[in-house]
């Protein structure tokens, strides 16, 4: 783990890689090559990776929010899952969508 580059001076890219080699469960360069999504898709993903998405239960977590019901549905606690996946209202949201 050096992030001294051959001319003496610190290495951003290196010392961000080695981090996130070490916090990661799968190589950042499998996102970082994925040219046919777009980057804000790209770094969505990444963010929800590394559970990172600002979801109700997480800002419940930092103290930022006094309930983790989702704002949507109120039917439960707003988690990743639930945010992406589980909610009834989003549910509704993507079938209009894709109809």
């Amino acid at each position: 783990m050096g992030w001294i580059n051959n001319g003496g001076g610190f290495s951003v890219r290196q010392a961000s890689e080695d981090i996130e080699a070490c916090i990661l469960p799968v190589s950042s360069s499998e996102f970082q090559e994925s040219k046919w999504v777009p980057s804000k898709v790209n770094g969505f993903a990444w963010r929800a990776l590394i559970d990172r998405i600002p979801c109700k239960t997480v800002l419940l977590n930092r103290g930022i929010v006094n309930d983790a019901r989702c704002p949507r549905c109120m039917a439960t606690e707003e988690s990743l899952t639930h945010l992406l996946v589980k909610c009834d209202v989003k549910t509704k949201v993507w079938d209009g969508i894709c109809s």
